[in-house]
């Protein structure tokens, strides 16, 4: 009996063992391959590229490891607040306020008040040196034209109108630069009346020279005309603005 059971147990198969399922195997081919239908294109490889800011001169290259920190750099740096435009309107004031006066004019404002006082101190003072003619002033010699009633046109009369005629043209001069003298040069009123004072003093110094029996020069009268060249020499040799 139990040599049978021996026998039906060695007749008994063997359980199947755990194996994977093995494709059915092809003559010729071991593993079966889908040919393409066409090119193939490969995935891309990415790979990242460091690109360095661009920069110049002016402008040097930094590099801010923070965008915000950056972006409050440049407010900072480029934003026009209220106080930045009062800033830039204090500059623009001051920048207006110390420019510098024209030289020509100052040397015609001096030039002119010379003038009048040698015109106008003779009268108040006996110095010889500033008489006009006949030992008087320039004022003198006007006032005595329109003291005697009727004018008459002799040799003095002429001369002291003048003379009279070449300082109103310098208190003109006087007046024209004073209100010009932030601008560079003399201004076109100078050069005009310093010419007609030049040409009504040396008008009276060729009739004095001339009429010496009539009327005396004094200084005076030359250093009228003296200055009234020196009028005509500044305001015309002085550059103007452009």
């Amino acid at each position: 009996m139990r040599k049978k059971d021996e026998q039906s147990i060695a007749q008994k198969p063997a359980p199947p063992t755990m194996q994977r399922p093995q494709p059915a195997k092809k003559p010729g081919n071991q593993v079966p391959v889908h040919s393409p239908s066409g090119p193939m294109q490969l995935t891309p490889i990415i790979q990242p590229i460091a690109f360095v800011p661009y920069s110049t001169q002016e402008q040097p290259l930094y590099m801010y490891d923070d965008a915000s920190t950056q972006a409050a750099e440049y407010e900072d740096d480029y934003s026009y607040s209220e106080d930045n435009y009062a800033e830039e309107a204090v500059v623009t004031t001051s920048a207006k306020k110390s420019k510098k006066v024209s030289g020509a004019a100052i040397a015609l404002i001096i030039l002119s008040l010379i003038m009048i006082a040698v015109y106008v101190v003779g009268k108040f003072l006996a110095f010889t040196y500033v008489q006009i003619a006949n030992e008087t002033s320039g004022l003198d010699m006007l006032l005595n034209v329109f003291s005697a009633g009727a004018i008459v046109l002799d040799t003095v009369t002429v001369v002291a109108l003048g003379i009279s005629a070449s300082v109103v043209c310098a208190l003109l001069v006087l007046l024209s630069s004073i209100i010009r003298i932030k601008k560079q040069g003399a201004c076109v009123f100078a050069k005009i009346f310093s010419f007609l004072g030049l040409v009504t003093a040396l008008v009276a110094v060729m009739i004095s020279l001339v009429q010496k029996d009539e009327i005396t020069v004094n200084y005076g009268m030359y250093i009228v005309a003296a200055i009234g060249l020196l009028l005509v020499m500044i305001a015309f040799l002085s550059k103007n603005e452009k």
